[in-house]
């Protein structure tokens, strides 16, 4: 009796003993994979420009910097004020070869595109590292109140993943993933984009934070219900005013389980044409900041997947 009770003894002190070392050695592996975890919180802008942004304060060389992080971006793009900071000069009628031109250019007062590429070797976001980020500046390019830059996705290549949450104003890199419901995830020139179902119709959508609205770019998609308004959309080239039919109830199935319904734009292919940037593919919808504003966005940037939990 005295050896059956001391052999169970035995055993169950190896089991703690195992239990307490796996669990050690999980925590450290957890550990491993969150330690170059990064939380960005940030703040919405105050002007019409701004109000849907989500900014932040980066600290260059001493300087301080307000910057955006654009998903639907196609590029950096960094604005007169960042240059100031940077202490980048540049002139905004280069004179050409050709005296006429420079003379009619001078009596006209035309404003030609001037483009100047700035790099910033290392620099980090909180505790994230971002190396040989180059930004562009164009002279024609509307600048926005309060934004020094703003970064499109690829600006955060070597990073795993990027969580958009905007009910708590955070942006959360390397963390894990939340794989409920995943769905597959496209890029085309630093763009990202997911498929959807709209009227049995697939659609390619942008994923747009930086787009105040969601906006439809083909009639067929778009609900048979709506109003007529005119509306201010922002973009790199200013501020435009646009007719457009407003819907409420927007019908976007994402995948089995998941949907964006809500309000949305129709806006013409004018638009979408204008806002290209040299890109040939053609998106039927921009997911705005009422999608993010409905959705945590997670976005698996090595498996190329998408997952949303809704807030």
């Amino acid at each position: 009796m005295k050896n059956k009770t001391l052999f169970i003894i035995v055993i169950l002190l190896f089991f703690q003993t195992y239990n307490i070392i796996s669990q050690e050695q999980n925590k450290n592996s957890v550990d491993d994979d969150h330690k170059d975890k990064c939380i960005l919180p940030f703040s919405f802008g105050d002007t019409p420009e701004t109000c849907h942004l989500p900014i932040f304060v980066v600290k260059i060389n001493g300087e301080s910097f307000k910057f955006s992080i654009d998903t639907g971006g196609l590029e950096n793009i960094i604005f007169e004020s960042g240059l100031e900071k940077f202490h980048v000069s540049y002139q905004e009628n280069i004179p050409t070869k050709n005296s006429i031109i420079n003379f009619l250019v001078s009596l006209l007062n035309i404003k030609t595109n001037t483009y100047v590429n700035c790099s910033v070797e290392l620099f980090q976001i909180e505790n994230l590292a971002i190396q040989n980020l180059d930004l562009k500046y164009s002279s024609l390019n509307y600048p926005i109140p309060g934004i020094d830059a703003i970064l499109c996705l690829a600006a955060f290549k070597n990073t795993r993943s990027v969580i958009i949450d905007y009910k708590n104003k955070v942006f959360v890199f390397n963390d894990s993933i939340y794989e409920r419901n995943e769905f597959p995830l496209y890029t085309e020139h630093n763009r990202y984009y997911i498929k959807g179902i709209i009227e049995d119709n697939q659609v390619n959508c942008l994923l747009d934070n930086g787009a105040a609205n969601v906006l439809v770019f083909d009639k067929k998609y778009f609900p048979k219900q709506y109003t007529k308004e005119v509306v201010n959309i922002s973009t790199l080239n200013g501020i435009s005013y646009y007719s457009v039919d407003k819907a409420k109830h927007l019908d976007l199935q994402l995948n089995q389980n998941q949907a964006y319904r809500g309000e949305c734009f129709f806006v013409d292919n004018t638009f979408n044409n204008n806002n290209r940037i040299n890109s040939l593919f053609r998106y039927d919808a921009f997911l705005g900041k009422p999608f993010f504003d409905k959705y945590v966005v997670f976005i698996d940037l090595y498996r190329m997947k998408c997952m949303l939990k809704s807030n």
